[in-house]
Formats: structure tokens, C-alpha cells, sequence
């Protein structure tokens, strides 16, 4: 252990490096996700500071207050403190997310194990990848990993993230990866975030070869602070029926039985308190450029959102008067729980016109580019 002074004259022991820890694809198997992702120490909290300390040259005193603080302010409901630095903020904010979000953490551990049956995937796109606790893990595991994300002022404290682990991780700009494509992408809490979420989902489509995997976790639930964008949540009921009808399958073809109550409660679009980590397999061959077939395919989504949309909020209509009638007739719990459904099913309507009405605007637009090339085609050949 190295030994060095504190800003405030105290001893502090720092950790043996074990930074460059590198699993190779036959023993990640064995590694928990904590300790793919663990800079120095095995305690979550001593290890959060250590990486502060390399991260902002600071003391392990006040990396140390920097974790308490945030997980106090975390608790409180409190995620941007007031007069706080921003950035300084949100890398405390994803330094420490294995223990404010342990389960984030956790179910990675299911997904690598997964992929051990697939050992001939070996390029991996961390898609929107945020702090790079994903592209770490991929590194870790052996993947060639590209960190991609729209680019910020928080991206040197990424890049140093994955330096002082010794792992090379290409970093791009998601509105810059051109015509590559690549065997696994991760798609991890992001298409929550995004008011067009039919073209991110066509941009992760065209970038996957045939046979690759996708692994996604759409967080489909509202915050109600503008973090998520809310009419997402409409597409809870058939967003693994969007992403198999262009051309995925579930890598487990064994769907769990829901119960019944779960089953009306999802065709009729009312969203469902979990929603699971989706592992799909893309089976569609290859067609065109990257560029080529997004476009494609992001029209058929939109085609797809706009019957499925309006298909599930008609359900949703259908049934409303029914669950006003019981929650206004009914008393106790009967009358809570109705009044509940009355409120989700009147949120699955309003989502679902929002998604309706954005599709079909959509799709106007590329009609409309079409005959803008034909008229352009016209004057062209007739100029000639």
C-alpha cells in the first residue's frame, strides 16, 4: 500500500493498484459484476472515493464527504444539490450508482452470463453508454468495446475512468459512427430518454450484423421531472412485438406465463410495475448500408407505432367507462385500486395518441421527402 498525506495532514493508506484487472472471456464467468467493475477496493464506498480521489485530484477526505453527501442528497430525494457543479455532480452521481442502484449493477451479471454462449461475438457497442459502467464490464469481459453517447463536458472523466483501469475503449459521438456495425449492442436505460424513439431503435438495428445481440432495457416509467420523456410509456405493451417484427427474436424463446390479472392489464396497455431486461437476436439479414437501412426500418416502425399505438389506446377507451363506473360505485380498497386503473388507463390513452400523432407526423415527412426527390428527379431529367 502506498502512504501519503491527506489535505488536512492526516495519514491515509491508498489501496495496492489493481487497476489493469482483465478477465479473459473463459474465466468472466466466475468474476461478479462488482468485481469487473471495482477500481481499487472491495468496499463500494472506499473504492467510489478512491476513483474520485484519481478522478478530481482531491483528498480521500473530501472524496470520501463527496460519496456521503450524495447518498445523503439521494435519499432526500435530492439529486442536483443547489449551487453544486453540475458535472461534478452527475460523476458522483454514476461513481456511485453500484450502491445507490444496486440492482443496475446486478443484472449485468445475468446478461454476461448469458452471453457466454455466444463466444464468437467479439465487437460491442455501448449505446448512450452514460458514465461507462457498461463499457467497463464489456472491456473487462474481453470485448472490443466502443463507448458512444452524445458528448459532453463529462466525457474526459469517462475517458480517465477507463485509463486508470488500463482498458482501451473507443470513444465516439453517437451522431458520428458512420457506416460501422458491430456483433453485441447495449442499450442500457436510454430509449426512455428520447422523444424519437422509433429512430434510436432503428439506429440500433442497422448497426448489428446479422446475428448479433442486442440487449436492452427500455425503463418505461414516468419520474414526472422530465427525465424521461412520458408518452414512451405507451409502448410498454408491445415493444418486444415492435422489435420482433423488424426482424428480432428473444435469445430465450421460452416466454415466462404471466397471470391473468398481469395479462389484461398489459393488452389493455396499463403499465406494469417491472419490466425486464430484453435479450434479443437479430435474424433479419443485412440489406444495404447503415444509413440505407435505417431508414428503412425506421419507417416500418413508425408504421408499426402508429397501428399498435392506436390499437391499444382504443382497448384502453373501451375499458375506461367500465373502471370509472367501479371506482365511483365501489368503497375501501375496491374504490383505490379502481380509481388506479381509471388513472392508468386514462395515462395509457394519452401516451399512446402522443405516440400515434408523432408517427403518422412522421411518416408525412417521408412521403414528403419522396416527392421532393421525385420533383427534383423531374427538373433534373428535364433539363437534360
Amino acid at each position: 500500500m502506498a502512504i501519503r498525506l491527506d489535505d488536512t495532514g492526516s495519514l491515509e493508506t491508498r489501496p495496492g493498484d489493481e487497476s489493469s484487472l482483465t478477465y479473459d472471456r473463459t474465466a468472466r464467468a466466475q468474476a461478479t459484476p462488482w468485481e469487473l467493475l471495482r477500481y481499487r477496493s472491495n468496499d463500494l464506498w472506499e473504492d467510489a472515493a478512491w476513483e474520485l480521489v484519481d478522478l478530481l485530484k482531491i483528498s480521500r477526505t473530501r472524496a470520501m464527504e463527496l460519496v456521503r453527501q450524495t447518498l445523503k442528497d439521494y435519499a432526500n430525494g435530492i439529486e442536483s444539490p443547489t449551487g453544486a457543479n453540475r458535472e461534478v455532480t452527475d460523476l458522483v452521481l454514476y461513481i456511485t450508482q453500484p450502491i445507490r442502484k444496486p440492482h443496475m449493477l446486478e443484472r449485468m451479471g445475468t446478461i454476461l452470463l448469458e452471453l457466454e454462449s455466444a463466444p464468437w461475438l467479439r465487437t460491442a457497442l455501448d449505446y448512450g453508454g452514460g458514465g461507462g459502467k457498461d463499457s467497463i464490464l464489456y472491456a473487462r469481459s474481453g470485448y472490443e468495446v466502443t463507448y458512444c453517447d452524445l458528448l459532453g463536458s463529462l466525457i474526459p472523466y469517462v475517458e480517465e475512468r477507463f485509463r486508470l483501469r488500463k482498458i482501451d475503449v473507443s470513444i465516439r459521438d453517437v451522431r458520428d459512427l458512420g457506416e460501422a456495425r458491430y456483433d453485441l449492442i447495449n442499450c442500457m436505460d436510454v430509449v426512455e430518454h428520447v422523444y424519437d424513439t422509433e429512430y434510436v431503435l432503428a439506429d440500433i438495428t442497422a448497426r448489428l450484423h446479422h446475428g448479433g445481440h442486442l440487449i436492452c432495457y427500455p425503463a418505461f416509467m414516468n419520474l414526472w421531472n422530465g427525465d424521461h420523456i412520458e408518452k414512451n410509456c405507451g409502448y410498454v405493451s408491445y415493444w418486444v412485438e415492435m422489435l420482433e417484427c423488424v426482424g428480432f427474436r428473444l435469445f430465450q424463446e421460452e416466454k415466462p406465463r404471466p397471470s391473468l390479472r398481469n395479462s389484461l392489464l398489459t393488452s389493455l396497455g396499463v403499465r406494469l410495475p417491472e419490466i425486464p431486461v430484453v435479450h434479443l437476436v437479430r435474424q433479419r439479414p443485412v440489406n444495404g448500408s447503415v444509413s440505407e437501412e435505417r431508414d428503412a426500418v425506421r419507417e416500418e416502425l413508425y408504421r408499426l407505432s402508429a397501428r399498435w399505438s392506436t390499437r391499444c389506446a382504443w382497448k384502453a377507451f373501451l375499458v375506461l367507462p367500465i373502471a370509472a363506473v367501479v371506482g365511483w360505485t365501489s368503497f375501501g380498497r375496491a374504490r383505490v385500486r379502481s380509481r388506479n386503473v381509471t388513472e392508468r388507463l386514462l395515462g395509457t390513452i394519452t401516451d399512446n395518441l402522443a405516440i400515434r400523432r408523432l408517427s403518422n407526423h412522421r411518416l408525412e415527412e417521408v412521403r414528403t421527402r419522396e416527392r421532393n426527390a421525385e420533383v427534383v428527379l423531374a427538373a433534373t431529367r428535364k433539363h437534360r
